[in-house]
């Protein structure tokens, strides 16, 4: 007998009255849900109620361990017949991890004869008036782990996928009622609806080790994002962006804010307005315009719900695949694809515009959960027209090069310290006039342009030279950018 079992949620209980019904009534019946769902807490809580024959996985390798690599059909064949003997009801849990199991063994050339061992079982235990439960996990396969003629005969009872009262019941269960009363549960589960019953009780488990008695909303969502989140970004290993250092970005900031952080991370507002995230945005610009940066300012803002896809990353469909089963896990999610048009020109871009096609159509689902896809791109003219098309990218953002006033309050940002550094030169610097001979320069050329008279200036104090007047450190870098800036431009165009 199994003791001390986990406590069924609400929802739960109803699957439970579904399951219970089903196991007395039908000889065959097949409980299934996510990985994580329940199944197993399900067919314990069966057991201790109606009895029955437990049976795992582990008992068949078990069993066929014990047999010559040609017998195991027969191996499993008998540890059914063993059963019914026992028992009038078989619980079978993580049936699903079976046929894996099988068709690792060395005799998996056999494998495919699973099928008839099933129906065999099942016709050996209907004619005794013996009731078979199958657990197993939707995401073992397409379909049922069964053969057709079985799923036909079946009784199906699904896990659904948990809600907030779930997460509610869980944590109350596993922390204790008096221990959430700071935790805000509704807005764990709008920004961690994926999370499943064992990742749960690893958050329980995290904060208990760490110490944490009555937990808040930003304890929780730092261990998950420390812990149990799987983001292919590390967030410290991302150079935090202000928006100071992109000036002249306000208008695109304040859209992308309306139309996908907000909807994303604010959930009473979201919620009570139908608000859903934009589930294609399109960043494009000039190189160094601020695409990138932006990127990196949502990496902190998401706090592990930020994916990245660059040209490092390669465009292989199981990459690709891998990314956005972790991002609809992870949802509310964004998945951002860093310089889309050079990925598209790649040899694979055939194969990865009909991957991105898919999961673009589907990203309305709400089963797929939140996700927000992210592109960058320098040439629009190289991303597919079948990506661009209307419904499918949403919301269009120019990154626009900065304008006179722009350029100055960005070189008057990054200046800043260098005008208050210990080996001050005289003068003060001339921002107006920097800005003016700065015209067609990027925000990220005005940053170089100030790290570069930094440099030149602190190889005159290596090489203990008479040192200039700030301004003329600033426009000797400016105008060595700007010569380069022609040089590659010249080269482009021939």
């Amino acid at each position: 007998m199994i003791q001390a079992l986990a406590p069924l949620s609400r929802p739960q209980q109803e699957v439970f009255r579904k399951l219970r019904f089903a196991a007395q009534s039908a000889p065959l019946t097949v409980l299934y849900g996510k990985e994580g769902g329940g199944t197993s807490t399900l067919l314990q809580h069966l057991q201790r109620d109606v009895g029955g024959r437990f049976i795992t996985a582990v008992d068949v390798m078990t069993a066929i361990g014990k047999r010559h690599p040609d017998a195991i059909e027969d191996a499993l064949l008998h540890l059914f017949y063993d059963a019914f003997e026992d028992d009038d009801l078989i619980l079978f849990d993580d049936f699903d991890k079976l046929p894996p199991a099988l068709t690792n063994h060395e005799a998996s050339h056999r494998s495919k004869l699973l099928y008839v061992v099933e129906e065999a079982v099942f016709d050996r235990g209907r004619d005794l008036g013996k009731r078979i439960v199958l657990g197993q996990h939707e995401s073992a396969s397409e379909g049922l782990w069964i053969s057709k003629v079985l799923k036909s005969q079946a009784i199906q009872v699904q896990i659904p996928e948990l809600v907030v009262e779930d997460f509610k019941d869980f944590l109350h269960n596993l922390l204790g009622e008096d221990a959430c009363t700071r935790l805000d549960v509704e807005k764990l589960f709008y920004f961690a609806r994926k999370l499943n019953g064992y990742q749960l009780q690893q958050l329980a488990g995290i904060l208990r080790e760490r110490g944490i008695a009555a937990p808040t909303l930003e304890q929780c969502l730092e261990v998950l994002e420390r812990y149990l989140f799987v983001s292919n970004v590390q967030r410290r290993e991302v150079e935090a962006i202000s928006t100071e250092q992109l000036r002249g970005a306000d208008a695109l900031l304040e859209e992308l804010e309306r139309l996908v952080i907000l909807p994303l991370q604010e959930p009473e507002i979201a919620q009570r307005l139908g608000l859903k995230p934009k589930r294609g945005v399109l960043l494009h610009g000039a190189p160094g315009t601020g695409k990138t940066s932006i990127g990196r300012i949502l990496a902190h803002r998401m706090k592990g719900k930020f994916f990245m896809i660059d040209e490092s990353s390669g465009i292989g469909g199981a990459y690709f695949g891998e990314i956005f089963i972790q991002a609809k896990a992870s949802s509310p999610s964004i998945v951002f694809i860093d310089d889309a048009d050079l990925l598209f020109r790649s040899a694979k871009a055939q194969g990865f515009t009909r991957y991105l096609l898919t999961e673009l159509d589907g990203l309305e689902s709400n089963s797929r959960g939140a996700v927000c896809l992210m592109m960058t791109a320098m040439d629009i003219r190289d991303i597919p027209t079948a990506i661009l098309r209307s419904g499918r990218i949403e919301v269009w953002l120019d990154t626009k090069l900065p304008e006179y006033e722009t350029r100055r309050e960005i070189l008057e940002f990054y200046t800043q310290n260098l005008a208050k550094s210990g080996r001050s030169t005289s003068g003060a610097i001339d921002i107006n006039a920097l800005a003016h001979h700065t015209e067609g320069f990027t925000p990220a050329d005005l940053r170089r342009v100030v790290g570069d008279g930094a440099a030149f200036l602190a190889y005159d104090l290596k090489k203990e030279r008479p040192i200039q007047p700030l301004d003329t450190y600033l426009a000797k870098s400016a105008h060595a950018l700007s010569a380069l800036k022609n040089t590659a431009s010249q080269l482009t165009i021939s």
